[in-house]
């Protein structure tokens, strides 16, 4: 992490007074620069480089906030254009965040982006129900490892079919389960790295048959599950006692 003495840091830490966009109090201005989460958001901007890593007691120590519900106001950066992993993400972070990409800051050009609006625990929990609880995208399940190193249990969120920054709303039908890895604010990146070589070397060991659908897949953007698919999602997501009597059963019935 930057470690940097005041004068040390360019001319676009500096507003316009040439005070740090970070130091600003309520009176200083402009409007929107000063409250907790655009100081937290400048701070960052010039104190935190894309890679690193940083808690929330390194940035409410750096800015002298003491606010008690501030870790949650730093999480809401993300609806800022931030993009951070935690331990949620990736558990080896522990109590650290891990920066990936910038997003608004009081200095950065352009207006502040709109928040989204929340959507609340019921349409949640129905989309949840919906999906099974399993990626829309990639087809990975809550908690289930993913299949490529370092192979994290998956963290299951609610994403936008239309994305919100595009007009999108909160219906169910505009909702869908993604995976952190899939979900709409990391669509924009550069991927996983593979190459159209690779890639069409791997559809063209496909069947005819899997090509088709995968590429109905690719126009959908979403993986289709058959009904076995959502049973077993059904069964997994039980309470282990419930889930082990369907085992029982299932063992008992294929003895006969």
């Amino acid at each position: 992490m930057v470690s940097l003495e005041e004068n040390d840091y360019p001319a676009a830490a500096y507003a316009p007074d040439g005070k740090l966009w970070w130091d600003r109090v309520a009176g200083d201005g402009p409007k929107g620069a000063t409250g907790n989460l655009p100081r937290a958001a400048s701070w960052l901007r010039f104190n935190v480089q894309p890679g690193e890593r940083f808690t929330t007691e390194q940035v409410r120590s750096a800015l002298g906030i003491t606010a008690e519900h501030f870790q949650r106001r730093l999480r809401e950066l993300r609806g800022l254009g931030w993009k951070f992993d935690g331990m949620k993400d990736s558990p080896g972070l522990n109590a650290e965040y891990r920066m990936r990409e910038y997003g608004w800051w009081p200095g950065a050009d352009g207006e502040k982006p709109k928040t989204t609006e929340k959507i609340d625990s019921g349409t949640r929990r129905a989309v949840m129900d919906r999906d099974g609880s399993r990626c829309r995208i990639c087809g990975v399940g809550a908690a289930e490892p993913y299949p490529d190193p370092p192979y994290d249990p998956a963290r299951i969120t609610i994403g936008h079919v239309v994305p919100a920054s595009q007009g999108g709303g909160n219906s169910l039908d505009n909702l869908r389960c993604e995976c952190s890895r899939c979900n709409e604010t990391v669509r924009a990146e550069s991927g996983s790295g593979e190459s159209f070589e690779n890639l069409l070397a791997g559809v063209r060991n496909l069947r005819g048959a899997d090509k088709k659908t995968l590429l109905r897949w690719l126009k959908i953007q979403s993986r289709e599950r058959t009904s076995l698919d959502q049973m077993y999602d059904r069964v997994r997501l039980a309470a282990p006692g419930e889930r082990a009597k369907i085992i029982s059963w299932l063992e008992d019935m294929i003895r006969e």
